[in-house]
C-alpha cells in the first residue's frame, strides 16, 4: 500500500523558477551588507532550549521544542538574534569590537498559518555589536535604505522612534511596573490594526474586548488623555482601524514641529530627552539632499520587549497594506544577559566606563541591528510583478544526438563552462533533436548547440538561437569550433556570466 505524503501547514517549497530569482535576491542583499563591512556568520538551526526560552511574550510561546535521545531539551531557533547572544558570550575574546556581522538563515515559529505568514521563513540580519554611538544606528538605517533601493524599491519609508521616548511616556504616566509599561507598548503597537478608539477603550477598561481577557492593568481617564496627547506628536491620530490590506501612511508633521511637540510633551523628563537626542543625532547623521525615505514616527512601539534605543520599521509607501518589511533597533541589554561583566571588563577594560546604560547605570553590551523578512519581501516583489520567474540558469544546451560523439560533446560543454558560459549537456535518453530542442524551449534556454557527424567532419558546431528561431526549428548557424566561444558570447550579449 502506498504511503500518503503529508504537506505540512505553514511551510513552503521553492521550485527552481522561484529559487533562481530568490537566490539572486539573496546575492544582491549580501553584496550590500558586505559593502558596509559586515562579515558573514552561520549558526545551527537547533539551539539549547534554555537559550531560547529567555524570550518573553508571544515569540517565546511559539518555539518548536524537542528532546534528543540523551534527554537534552532543544528548540528550533525563532530568530537569529538569540544565537548571536551565544556567539558573543562564547567567542568575545576572539572577536573585535565593533563586531559587524550578517547572517541569512531559516527560522521557525509555531504560529497560526495565514497568507504571508509561515511557520518557517528566512531572515537576513545585519548587526553592529560593541558600539553605543549613534553612528552605528545611522549605519543600520543607511543599510536598510541601500538594500531596499538595490532590490528595486524607490518609494519606501523607514519610520524611526526611540524606546527611551516610550520609557519617558511610561514615567509620565507613573507606570513604575515594568510589566505594565511593556504591556502598554504592546497595546500601542496595535494602533494600525485597531485604531485609537479601540485601543483607548482597552486601556480604560483593562480588558481586550474580543478576547475578553485582562491586559493586567487599566489607565485612568487622565492617563489616557496623556497617551492621546503623546500619539498626536508626529501625526494626526488614527482613530479607526485600517481596512485589511488598505493601511495608509500617516500625514506626518514636519521634522521641526515633531521636535517642538516632543520638547513640549517631555519637558525635563530624562528618558524622553535622551530619546529626543537619539532621534536628532540620527536625523543629523543621515542628513542628505533627499531625506524623504526617513521619518520620525513616535507611534512606532515594536512588539519585542528587548529594544532600548532607536527602533526602525520600513514600509512601502505605495503599498502600506503589506506592513513592515524590514525592522530592527537598538538592544543594549539582550546580548549581555549571559555575560559575567566583572570578568568581561577585566579582558576589555577600555569599555568599562563606556558600556553603561544612561538611565540605570547598569553594564551593557551595546548592539543595534535590523532584520529583513526576505521571504515576505520576495512574495511582495512577485505580487507587484517586480520579479519574474526564471526557469533555468542554463544559457546553452549542448544537444547529444550521436552516441559516438558523447566525449566531444562533453568537452565542448566543459570549454564553454571554463569561459563562464552556463552550458548544460543534455543527459536524457532520447537522441531526437526535436525532443531535445523542445526540452530547451520549455525551459526557455536561449541557445542550443548541435554537434553531430556532419559538424564533426567539418570541424564546426551549429548554434540555434531559440529566442529568434522558435518558429523555424531548422534554422541554425554553423560556426568554426575555434570561434565557438566568442560567437556564443556575442549572441548572449556579454563576455561571460548570466543571460537571465
Amino acid at each position: 500500500m502506498k504511503r500518503e505524503i503529508e504537506y505540512l501547514k505553514g511551510f513552503q517549497d521553492f521550485l527552481p523558477q522561484d529559487m533562481i530569482p530568490f537566490q539572486k535576491m539573496l546575492d544582491k542583499v549580501r553584496q550590500v551588507y558586505e559593502s558596509y563591512g559586515f562579515r558573514p556568520q552561520m549558526t545551527p538551526v537547533i539551539e539549547a532550549l534554555s537559550l531560547l526560552e529567555g524570550e518573553e511574550g508571544e515569540t517565546g510561546k511559539q518555539i518548536y521544542r524537542m528532546e534528543d535521545k540523551e534527554g537534552n531539551r532543544l528548540g528550533l531557533r525563532f530568530d537569529l538574534t538569540m544565537p548571536l547572544s551565544r556567539i558573543i558570550t562564547l567567542y568575545a575574546k576572539e572577536l573585535r569590537f565593533p563586531y559587524k556581522r550578517y547572517q541569512y538563515g531559516r527560522v521557525f515559529r509555531y504560529d497560526k498559518p495565514r497568507p504571508g505568514r509561515f511557520r518557517e521563513f528566512g531572515q537576513f540580519d545585519g548587526d553592529i555589536i560593541g558600539s553605543s554611538s549613534i553612528l552605528a544606528d545611522g549605519e543600520i538605517c543607511a543599510l536598510i535604505r541601500d538594500v531596499m533601493r538595490t532590490l528595486g524599491f524607490s518609494h519606501f519609508l523607514v519610520r524611526v522612534n526611540s524606546r527611551k521616548i516610550l520609557t519617558g511616556l511610561a514615567q509620565k504616566l507613573d507606570l513604575q511596573d515594568s510589566q505594565k509599561d511593556k504591556q502598554l507598548f504592546r497595546e500601542l503597537d496595535k494602533l494600525d490594526k485597531q485604531g485609537w478608539k479601540q485601543v483607548k477603550k482597552t486601556l480604560l477598561t483593562g480588558v481586550h474586548e474580543e478576547k475578553k481577557a485582562s491586559i493586567g492593568f487599566q489607565l485612568t481617564p487622565k492617563q489616557v488623555d496623556m497617551v492621546e496627547e503623546y500619539l498626536a506628536i508626529s501625526a494626526p491620530i488614527q482613530w479607526e482601524p485600517a481596512e485589511e490590506g488598505k493601511r495608509e501612511i500617516p500625514q506626518f508633521y514636519s521634522y521641526e514641529k515633531i521636535l517642538k511637540n516632543l520638547e513640549d510633551f517631555f519637558g525635563e523628563n530624562q528618558a524622553g530627552r535622551l530619546g529626543m537626542e537619539e532621534l536628532q543625532g540620527l536625523m543629523d547623521f543621515l542628513a542628505e539632499e533627499d531625506q524623504s525615505w526617513l521619518q520620525i514616527d513616535t507611534n512606532i512601539a515594536r512588539g519585542l520587549d528587548y529594544y532600548t534605543g532607536p527602533v526602525f520599521e520600513t514600509v512601502l509607501v505605495d503599498h502600506p497594506g503589506y506592513g513592515a518589511v524590514y525592522s530592527g533597533g537598538r538592544y543594549d541589554f539582550l546580548l549581555g544577559r549571559f555575560i559575567d561583566f566583572k570578568s568581561f571588563f577585566k579582558e576589555f577594560q577600555e569599555y568599562r566606563q563606556k558600556w553603561k546604560d544612561p538611565l540605570t547605570g547598569q553594564p551593557i553590551l551595546p548592539a543595534v541591528g535590523a532584520s529583513l523578512g526576505i521571504d515576505r519581501l520576495f512574495a511582495i516583489l512577485k505580487d507587484l510583478k517586480l520579479l519574474q520567474p526564471v526557469k533555468t540558469l542554463t544559457q546553452v544546451l549542448v544537444v547529444t544526438m550521436d552516441t559516438n560523439l558523447f566525449l566531444e560533446c562533453r568537452q565542448i560543454a566543459e570549454k564553454l563552462r571554463h569561459h563562464g558560459i552556463v552550458a548544460e549537456l543534455y543527459t536524457g535518453e532520447s537522441r531526437s533533436i526535436k525532443h531535445q530542442l523542445r526540452y530547451a524551449d520549455r525551459l526557455e534556454i536561449p541557445l542550443a548547440l548541435l554537434y553531430g557527424e556532419n559538424e564533426h567532419k567539418e570541424n564546426v558546431v551549429a548554434i540555434k538561437d531559440l529566442r529568434k528561431d522558435r518558429e523555424d526549428k531548422t534554422k541554425q548557424k554553423p560556426i568554426p569550433k575555434e570561434k565557438m566561444v566568442s560567437e556564443i558570447q556575442k549572441l548572449l550579449g556579454e563576455t561571460s556570466g548570466d543571460s537571465h
